[in-house]
């Protein structure tokens, strides 16, 4: 027993599972699993979507542009906004762009709403990597940070996979589209509801001059943990430093 107890602790394994049992962990997952199962499977059926409506080639061409641009802009407008503002609630609001293309792409006419809808959810295109990287070194150490983060990178692509087969499996079904774009726009409101539930930060860095609601903190060296936090998280962090 003593053997097999060393061999559990000496596992690659061992480390992850009190990362899994923080909820911290499972609101940024998931979330990130949804706009990855959202934007896979939009942009993976537009074509065929815009071919079945009666688009032509050269506005199909367009519209993908459009999305593409949409990315251009939005990762470095993004990546600026979690400096300044609390980044759940950037996270939520690209959720809800997204939630608008998708709604926008399901049921506007061919023409400038569909490349407004997918302008809409071209700005959530490589944004999740943004939030993830972010959201991850504000709410675990930077000894948890490299494990989290390739968990969420490996949660990002299940969801890729997960949006392109919802698409083909409900369209076999129904024989049209319109299940699964309900289905994206569930998950979206899902993911949106997850990101309100995230606390304020527990790992804020020196160098931030970013201002939360609780904006007094307590000092534990090279980070620095909101003074809500108790007196015993404080220590435990002193303690694996």
């Amino acid at each position: 027993l003593q053997d097999r107890s060393q061999s559990i602790s000496s596992s690659p394994y061992h480390d992850l599972l009190p990362l899994l049992k923080r909820s911290q962990f499972w609101l940024i997952a998931i979330p990130i699993v949804g706009i990855s199962v959202v934007t896979f499977g939009v942009m993976g059926c537009l074509v065929p979507m815009m071919g079945d409506r009666g688009s032509s080639p050269a506005m199909i061409a367009l519209t993908l542009s459009t999305a593409g641009i949409g990315s251009w802009i939005g990762r470095p407008l993004i990546g600026y906004s979690v400096d300044k503002v609390f980044a759940p609630r950037i996270a939520a609001v690209v959720f809800f762009l997204a939630l608008l293309g998708v709604i926008i792409i399901s049921v506007g006419p061919i023409g400038s709403p569909t490349l407004v809808g997918a302008t809409l959810l071209g700005l959530t295109l490589g944004a999740e990597g943004d939030l993830v990287t972010y959201l991850a070194s504000r709410y675990f150490k930077p000894q948890e940070y490299s494990q989290v983060l390739g968990l969420m990178w490996v949660a990002w692509a299940w969801g890729g996979s997960l949006g392109t087969a919802t698409v083909g499996l409900a369209f076999r079904a129904t024989s049209h589209y319109t299940a699964s774009m309900l289905i994206f726009e569930l998950v979206l409101v899902i993911c949106m509801s997850l990101l309100r539930k995230l606390g304020p930060y527990l790992v804020i860095h020196r160098t931030d001059d970013q201002e939360q609601s609780d904006n007094t903190c307590v000092d534990v060296g090279d980070f620095m943990l909101p003074a809500r936090t108790s007196s015993t998280t404080a220590t435990t962090i002193r303690a694996d430093r």
